[in-house]
């Protein structure tokens, strides 16, 4: 199904170019190693012969697989309050549709959603991560015993690579930590990451800052100045 999905096409759609296509359970501003990473390839010749190869076949020719009597459906469940993943949604379901999967779309307010989510009464949502505190919360969204490891994504091998990865003191292995466990990821294909968004950010050119940090623009707001000469009333405070 991950081969079925032209990701950067869907991104050009919804976002233009205020998004970026997702490498993983992490923005690539926070994965140490992306050059290193590969994805999975967009194919339909692909996805339609693993598809086959799995036992998935349309035999009525109604356009739907089937295995042993079973239909290739599910139901998408998508939070109403966000425009970008309904878009998103609607895509998904169009692209499954090409290699015989009917996806069932469910619009839902998100105080509906959270409690299926936590019951893991679904069969795939339309979710959205915000890695905070940085790499630290991959622990809660994607390691096995995560409370908001909602997808149940349960891999012994990613486990370890991400306790050793924030535990270890040496910046060169705990590097080669975080590549082998996104790969891990990638591989084992428990979602399929869709998109990253471009958070515009908008300074007044008055107002020096140092580099702004991936894991928090607030994290050096001590740091920020206004030249002397360039203050209002409003900044003549104290």
């Amino acid at each position: 199904l991950a081969m079925a999905v032209d990701r950067p096409r869907m991104v050009r759609s919804v976002f233009d170019s205020l998004g970026m296509v997702a490498f993983g359970p992490a923005p690539r501003v926070l994965i140490p190693d992306t050059a290193s990473l590969r994805a999975i390839p967009y194919s339909l010749d692909s996805a339609k012969a693993l598809l086959d190869s799995a036992g998935w076949s349309d035999t009525n020719g109604d356009g739907v697989r089937e295995r042993d009597g079973v239909n290739l459906a599910f139901e998408l469940l998508v939070p109403a309050s966000s425009a970008a993943r309904v878009n998103f949604a609607q895509l998904l379901q169009s692209a499954l549709k090409e290699v015989g999967a009917t996806v069932t779309l469910v619009s839902m307010d998100p105080i509906a959603l959270e409690p299926r989510l936590n019951a893991r009464d679904f069969d795939a949502w339309m979710g959205a991560f915000a890695p905070n505190p940085g790499l630290q919360g991959m622990r809660q969204t994607w390691v096995s015993k995560g409370e908001s490891n909602y997808q149940s994504y349960n891999s012994p091998t990613f486990d370890a690579l991400v306790d050793s990865a924030l535990t270890g003191f040496d910046v060169s292995r705990t590097r080669g930590h975080w590549t082998r466990a996104f790969q891990q990821a990638i591989d084992d294909v428990p979602s399929i990451w869709l998109y990253e968004e471009r958070i515009p950010v908008v300074v007044h050119r008055r107002i020096r800052i140092p580099s702004l940090r991936a894991d928090g623009w607030y994290a050096t707001l001590a740091d920020w100045s206004i030249e002397p000469t360039q203050r209002i009333d409003r900044d003549r405070v104290g």
